[in-house]
């Protein structure tokens, strides 16, 4: 089993689909973003490794990934915002490769994410409106021999 960006990105993708009624979307070179509100943009970040044992036998790889909420009104986003920030606080997620099978392993996003709402510079751009990220780490501790 080989632990990659897809597949976490992808872990993340389901259980929010599988626990919210938002469509979710992850970011690839070329992505269009939707036209219709609400959805969840999923889009990879830098990911940073750590050996953890002598010989790295065990690394430790932080996955970070920008969540975006794109709702269709203030009170929306609010609503939205408070179900993914319970979601990333308590749940816990199952782990797929990346082919999108599922793994014997989960995992928890770490609890000191960030939230960021955007606010739009241009009030004729109805797609930029009512923009939320969460900035999330998940880190995962991959081993050599297993």
């Amino acid at each position: 089993m080989v632990i990659d960006d897809n597949g976490v990105a992808y872990s993340v993708k389901k259980k929010i689909e599988d626990d919210t009624s938002l469509d979710v979307y992850t970011k690839y070179d070329g992505f269009e973003l939707p036209k219709d509100k609400p959805y969840v943009l999923i889009e990879s970040m830098q990911n940073n490794n750590q050996s953890l044992s002598k010989g790295r036998e065990t690394v430790q790889t932080i996955f970070r990934y920008q969540v975006g909420i794109f709702a269709e009104s203030d009170a929306k986003l609010s609503e939205y915002q408070g179900e993914l920030r319970n979601l990333f606080l308590f749940e816990v997620f199952d782990l797929y490769d990346g082919l999108g099978v599922k793994t014997n392993r989960t995992f928890e996003i770490n609890d000191d994410f960030n939230e960021n709402q955007i606010f739009s510079d241009d009030l004729t751009d109805i797609t930029r409106r009512h923009r939320l990220y969460f900035t999330v780490e998940i880190p995962l501790n991959i081993h050599r021999r297993r």
